[in-house]
C-alpha cells in the first residue's frame, strides 16, 4: 500500500474521530484552561472545571493502558494489573527491562569482540587461545590484546606477523 501523495492527502486521510486527534481549537488558552490553579484553596473549582478536558486526558490515557497491558505477557500483566496510569507503567517497564536488555547488548558486543580478536590470531598463540577462553570470567579485549602482546614480546616474535597469517621465509 502506498502512502499519501500530498499533504491534502494526509490530511484527508485523518481520523477526526480517532481520541487522540488534537484540533486546532485544543490549543487556545481559553479553551484548555478555565480557572488557574493556584493551591488548596481553589483546587476543587479548578477540577470541576476543567472537568472535559480531564475526561478526554482519562479517555486517552486509558487507551494507551490497554495497549500497553494487551502487548504484554500474563507475568507482566498480572504485576501492573491495579495500575491505572500509563506513563507510569511505562516509565515502570522501562526501568525493569531496558537497563537488563542494554547490559545483555554491550555484553555481546565485547564477546564478539574479543571472538574476532582471539580468532584473527595466528596458530603460533593458540595455548593462549585456549588459556584466555577457557577462564571462568572472559576478559576483555584490552585484557586479551595486553596479554597476546605480553606473549609476544617474551617469545620475540615480530608483530606483523602474528595478527595475521605466518608468513614462511
Amino acid at each position: 500500500m502506498v502512502g499519501p501523495s500530498s499533504s491534502e492527502d494526509l490530511i484527508s486521510s485523518l481520523d477526526l474521530d480517532n481520541p487522540l486527534h488534537l484540533q486546532n481549537s485544543d490549543f487556545r488558552a481559553n479553551t484548555i484552561i478555565f480557572v488557574k490553579l493556584t493551591g488548596t484553596e481553589n483546587y476543587r473549582s479548578a477540577y470541576a472545571n476543567s472537568a472535559p478536558q480531564s475526561n478526554q486526558w482519562e479517555r486517552c490515557n486509558f487507551i494507551m493502558l490497554s495497549w500497553l497491558l494487551n502487548s504484554v505477557s500474563e507475568d507482566i500483566f498480572l504485576g501492573q494489573i491495579f495500575a491505572d496510569n500509563a506513563v507510569e507503567v511505562w516509565a515502570e517497564l522501562k526501568e525493569t527491562y531496558d537497563k537488563l536488555d542494554r547490559e545483555d547488548v554491550l555484553k555481546h558486543n565485547q564477546l564478539m569482540k574479543l571472538m574476532q580478536f582471539l580468532m584473527g590470531l595466528s596458530d603460533v598463540f593458540q595455548p593462549n587461545r585456549s588459556s584466555l577462553l577457557s577462564r571462568e570470567t572472559l576478559p576483555d579485549v584490552k585484557d586479551a590484546f595486553a596479554i597476546v602482546s605480553r606473549e609476544e614480546s617474551h617469545r620475540g616474535i615480530v608483530s606483523s606477523s602474528s595478527f595475521g597469517s605466518v608468513s614462511k621465509p
